[in-house]
């Protein structure tokens, strides 16, 4: 089979690849206001999760059509995160008992890990705050490993930085092209295991 066919494996590695590229700039360009990144956030969980499900059909107009629906509750719920990490973060600075610092911490990593989980809700239900609260700390319980496993994932980049940024540098380019889609590619996988009770009850 020629290499150069639309049906050869060649030509369907670089159709992915491609389409890869596209939504990471998409996520880029929807993020930049940093007010929305709660909306591109759940954009991307919505176009990787009808990939991961055989339902794709496109990728920047699907992309931006998620943004779009999301960009109220996404704005909101990421406006409450960084609102809620940046005040218990802000305790770690402050002159206050040691106790209290580390249930900041503790507070902060649970604040995160429900977090990470409202964002694949938003992409894949429509309901009402209460009840994405409400079954993100339910699939928080039920989940917490694969939970842990998505929150370390994702927090690669920020990790990367912390620790070693002279070769965080040096992979700029590579977040810049694919890095950031590839990420959530694996994290929605992550999370369709996470959210396979709520799909359960969806189906009853």
């Amino acid at each position: 089979m020629n290499f150069l066919s639309p049906d050869s494996k060649f030509a369907q590695v670089m159709t992915t690849v491609g389409e890869i590229m596209l939504l990471n700039f998409c996520w880029i360009i929807g993020s930049l206001p940093l007010i929305t990144l709660g909306a591109s956030n759940a954009a991307m969980y919505t176009v990787m999760g009808r990939r991961l499900r055989g339902e794709s059909s496109g990728t920047v107009v699907p992309f931006f059509k998620a943004w779009w629906s999301n960009l109220k509750q996404g704005s909101l719920l990421w406006l409450a995160q960084a609102l809620i990490s940046f005040s218990l973060g802000m305790i770690l600075f402050l002159p206050l008992p040691g106790f209290l610092k580390v249930l900041a911490v503790v507070l902060l990593l649970l604040v995160t890990l429900v977090f990470s989980i409202l964002y694949p809700q938003l992409a894949r239900f429509r309901n009402r705050w209460f009840a994405y609260l409400r079954n993100a700390v339910i699939l928080l319980v039920l989940r917490l490993g694969w939970v842990a496993l998505n929150l370390v994932l994702m927090l690669t980049p920020l990790l990367l930085f912390l620790l070693a940024p002279a070769e965080a540098l040096r992979l700029g380019l590579v977040w810049l092209l694919f890095g950031f889609a590839v990420l959530f590619h694996l994290s929605a996988r992550i999370m369709q295991k996470v959210l396979q009770p709520l799909e359960d009850l969806s189906t009853i």
